[in-house]
């Protein structure tokens, strides 16, 4: 007790001298920014050749600075599979080779210079798509997430079909309910909604990930959630529940390994315990936080979901032995070694320099 008591009190002004040092001199940057009539961060504009005439838009935003992987490919084409038009954003210069091969595959390509990160480029892209076409339904989907090939066109199909106001893959209620900014859609009526066009034009890109979500993510979902007449989840624990019923108590148990080392129970905690209670507290233990790093192995296991977070090993939530596990037990398509070695390269946000651990601890970085 009271070495967390300790703990608490080195941490607390820590994490507000960080805030001061690397936070909120990035949104005063950003103020300065806006005050000087910088509204758009677009370096370059390409008319790409892949067009479907049906009102279908996806904006793809990618970090990819050198080359495009499987994981973008697998994207591509299913967006092609399922006739929906990708206006490209690429938060970074992109090489002839890339704006070729890119050209070929999307109706349009935005580079810019990743001000304000995936939501700063989101912004721009939407006012660029409102701008520029008529939209019956947009996607909205960036690579933070590794895209298997088997489901994702059908995913992608029904982000695109779906007659609820929003669709999106995952929904998340810590902190504030939110929808997850990775890979949603929207109907045209929320999109052209006073509540959505005010938050698309008055949002301040800052290049921290604090920002990011809580003034982004959440605050896209304070904007458009009050006046939908319909959410649409694709994954949802409930989903997986009618999938749980006949394993046994030691299968159950078995699966502890597939969610999140912070939130495994102990065997002791659920010794005796019958089957239905088990079953409860692994959907308990997925529902509360970032379902897509609490569940998203349980997800690909029951429900054939084509995504999985390429920041797992990185924000602590498996190691890298819990993730090659899963992924040998449930299924890579060839790709276990680049996924493992980009975790590895990435990294884990705790075995930083000290500067950038404080950071990672309060969700600067």
């Amino acid at each position: 007790m009271a070495k967390k008591s300790i703990g608490k009190l080195i941490a607390t002004p820590l994490k507000y001298c960080a805030r001061a040092v690397f936070h909120y001199p990035k949104v005063v940057s950003a103020l300065l920014r806006r005050f000087s009539g910088k509204n758009s961060f677009i370096t370059e504009s390409i008319e790409g050749s892949r067009i479907f005439e049906n009102g279908r838009f996806a904006i793809f935003l990618i970090w990819q600075p050198h080359s495009l992987p499987w994981y973008v490919q697998n994207a591509l084409d299913a967006f092609a599979e399922a006739e929906i038009n990708v206006i490209v954003v690429a938060n970074h210069a992109l090489n002839e080779s890339m704006k070729a091969a890119l050209s070929s595959q999307s109706r349009w390509i935005l580079s810019r210079d990743n001000t304000g990160f995936d939501i700063g480029g989101f912004q721009d892209a939407t006012h660029f798509v409102r701008e520029n076409f008529e939209i019956d339904r947009l996607i909205y989907l960036n690579d933070s997430i590794y895209l298997f090939r088997e489901g994702l066109t059908e995913m992608m199909q029904r982000l695109s079909t779906s007659k609820a106001d929003i669709c999106a893959a995952f929904e998340n209620w810590e902190i504030f309910y939110h929808i997850q900014s990775f890979c949603f859609s929207m109907s045209r009526r929320v999109l052209d909604s006073s509540a959505t066009i005010k938050f698309w034009k008055n949002y301040l890109p800052v290049n921290s990930r604090k920002w990011a979500i809580d003034a982004g993510e959440i605050g896209l979902s304070r904007a458009i959630i009050p006046g939908s007449n319909e959410i649409d989840l694709i994954y949802s624990p409930n989903d997986i529940k009618p999938h749980l019923k006949d394993l046994t108590s030691s299968e159950l148990v078995a699966m502890n390994t597939s969610i999140p080392v912070a939130l495994r129970f102990k065997k002791k905690e659920v010794k005796g315990s019958r089957r239905i209670e088990i079953q409860g507290e692994i959907l308990n233990r997925i529902s509360g936080r970032s379902q897509i790093h609490t569940g998203g192995f349980l997800y690909r296991k029951f429900l054939r979901c084509p995504i999985l977070k390429r920041d797992l090993v990185y924000r602590l939530q498996y190691s890298i032995y819990d993730v090659e596990a899963c992924l040998q037990e449930l299924g890579h398509e060839g790709h276990i070694d680049e996924i493992l070695s980009d975790m590895r390269r990435k990294g884990i946000g705790t075995q930083m320099g000290f500067l950038k651990r404080i950071q990672f601890s309060d969700g600067i970085i």
